[in-house]
């Protein structure tokens, strides 16, 4: 009787220790995830109202005072590509103030709007891409971290 008493303890133990291997398991995946990153030489989409904005930065990482191609390729809610539009980059550093940096880029057809530019020092990185088409205004945010 003891014995078969034993079984179940046993049975009750391996749920126990799979269990604690489950969750050390989640936690291990989630600590991993922190180090994941997405690489903005690749595109990284955004949409708004009706836009789809794929922002490609070449080369990356972007060198402090090196040039850099910033790309947008504008798409409508079809998929199709977005021509004629304004395209605006606001480049603003993180932490430290600093004056206004704008760059207007170029439509160079299909959807695609491209400019030059470079960031005059290290550290991250916010562009706010205002796209003006069709009377009205759409906003993406990205964020970069500039070597």
């Amino acid at each position: 009787m003891v014995y078969s008493n034993w079984g179940s303890y046993g049975r009750e133990w391996s749920t126990v220790v799979r269990i604690v291997l489950i969750l050390t398991a989640c936690g291990l995946l989630i600590t991993l995830m922190g180090f994941i990153h997405v690489d903005p030489a690749l595109p990284l989409t955004q949409s708004a109202n009706g836009v789809s904005a794929a922002f490609r930065i070449s080369p990356y990482p972007p060198l402090q005072l090196e040039e850099t191609n910033l790309q947008l390729t504008l798409k409508d809610e079809n998929n199709q590509p977005i021509t004629g539009a304004r395209v605006q980059l606001d480049l603003s550093k993180l932490d430290i103030s600093m004056p206004p940096y704008f760059l207007q880029a170029n439509d160079g057809g299909d959807g695609i709007y491209q400019v030059q530019g470079s960031f005059s020092m290290s550290g991250d990185w916010q562009i706010r891409v205002d796209v003006f088409v069709g009377g009205k205004h759409r906003q993406f945010t990205y964020y970069l971290d500039v070597d």
